[in-house]
């Protein structure tokens, strides 16, 4: 996994469940959360756990001369603050030296003008959390500082019958699928 992403030289930061791997579940926090980290420590391989120890949760870039800020949740709590898409205070962004600000954590695309300012979230690939199940993500062309939100669809009924099968916990599939059938393995 980490060789693919320094092949390509993508830039990246972690996100809460990446940051409960290396530092522990907050006891504040659902004991489905609780098992999927504990899945996770069961599941990762060691060398990418410790790859991920030294993965910030934010980033500063200078990218075709635009300075790029990424938070996996916002500039005042890099790990567990979600911005959602009805933010009612996004002129508190207004005070942070950037051109874009790209966030994560909500699992909800979003493409906010603050100013001169860009909030962009790109949604999410694996558990995209708005009205649209297909996966999300965002592109930037930085020559005519547009970013657009693409989705594709994949196989939502493969992946849950599979989530099934490895004993995760049913409340992380409805997040993928409404439960409306029953999944039983065949």
């Amino acid at each position: 996994m980490f060789e693919e992403l320094k092949k390509y030289k993508v830039k990246f930061i972690i996100g809460n469940h990446d940051y409960y791997l290396i530092h522990g579940v907050p006891t504040n926090r659902s004991q489905v959360i609780k098992d999927s980290v504990k899945y996770t420590k069961n599941k990762i391989l060691k060398e990418n756990l410790l790859k991920i120890r030294n993965v910030k949760s934010y980033d500063d870039l200078f990218i075709d001369g635009l300075r790029i800020k990424m938070y996996h949740g916002s500039p005042w709590d890099t790990v567990e603050e979600g911005i959602y898409p009805d933010y009612y205070h996004l002129e508190k962004f207004e005070d942070i030296e950037a051109d874009i600000i790209i966030l994560g954590h909500t699992h909800r695309p979003m493409i906010k003008g603050v100013g001169k300012l860009l909030v962009i979230n790109p949604g999410s690939c694996g558990q995209p959390r708005d009205d649209d199940k297909r996966a999300s993500f965002g592109m930037f062309d930085t020559n005519n500082k547009k970013f657009v939100i693409e989705r594709v669809e994949y196989d939502v009924d493969q992946v849950c019958k599979k989530a099934i099968k490895e004993g995760l916990d049913y409340k992380l599939i409805k997040i993928l699928k409404p439960p409306r059938p029953k999944y039983h393995l065949s």
